[in-house]
């Protein structure tokens, strides 16, 4: 089932086929040989017989062109003793029509490349603490590249004390240094009839949480937690006209 009528407008859509051809070839390398590093590298190819586009104008989704994508994924862990750990992904992937087209063969809003770089410490008495770095990279907004959104680079971290061998205390931080980043971005043609409306807000500002938890590790490496949710104590943040605060059970 696709839709052929416009939930906004009421108006008749043309239907798309519900399931589309993709070809997809993938190879990789994963090492070990050096003592608390494991690393792998991925390089991989997508073919689409149709690109699902965002429309911001109308805020749906829409059948496209034929497209590829082509890059690799890089993953690392580093834990050199039992109190540091390292841990670094990173994605790069050309996204292009295939066909052929005078508007350009760049896909709109497809990202070039993300990445996340995270190093915590542990083990060294009772106080621990860890860092995390995110990237998102530039995407284009038109099919010629002409425009481009900005890229983002957004820190988290933690620091925290140990209470009993079971529990612990931690400040959390997200966003530390407060990046504006839109949470949406999206062109409009010059002879689209716009009427005035305010300007979306930006991402996520700076966010510090009080957290009890009862987790052993941080939780930015470990894949399986304790089943008790970690209980917040006390939110903090700035959504950008104004600071705000609130306790929580």
């Amino acid at each position: 089932m696709t839709t052929t009528v416009d939930p906004k407008s009421g108006e008749p859509v043309n239907r798309v086929h519900p399931l589309v051809r993709s070809t997809g070839y993938e190879a990789g390398l994963r090492t070990a040989i050096v003592p608390g590093l494991q690393a792998s590298i991925t390089f991989f190819q997508l073919d689409l017989a149709s690109e699902l586009l965002f429309v911001g104008d109308a805020g749906t989704t829409e059948a496209s062109r034929p497209s590829r994508r082509k890059g690799f994924e890089l993953s690392a862990f580093y834990m050199p003793n039992n109190w540091l750990m390292m841990d670094l992904d990173y994605a790069l992937a050309d996204a292009r029509f295939t066909d052929s087209d005078p508007t350009g063969n760049h896909i709109p809003g497809a990202v070039k490349g993300v990445g996340k770089f995270a190093v915590a410490v542990d083990n060294l008495g009772p106080l621990f603490g860890s860092m995390q770095i995110r990237y998102f990279g530039k995407r284009p907004l038109v099919e010629d590249n002409s425009i481009q959104s900005g890229n983002t680079v957004t820190v988290n971290g933690q620091i925290g004390i140990k209470i009993d061998k079971k529990f612990r205390v931690m400040l959390q931080v997200f966003n530390l240094f407060n990046t504006k980043a839109q949470r949406l971005i999206t062109t409009i043609p010059p002879d689209f009839p716009v009427s005035p409306m305010p300007v979306l807000p930006t991402g996520t500002s700076i966010l510090l949480k009080a957290v009890l938890s009862e987790s052993i590790w941080s939780e930015i490496f470990k894949d399986q937690h304790t089943a008790e949710e970690p209980i917040e104590l006390l939110n903090i943040w700035s959504p950008g006209n104004g600071t705000s605060y609130h306790l929580t059970e």
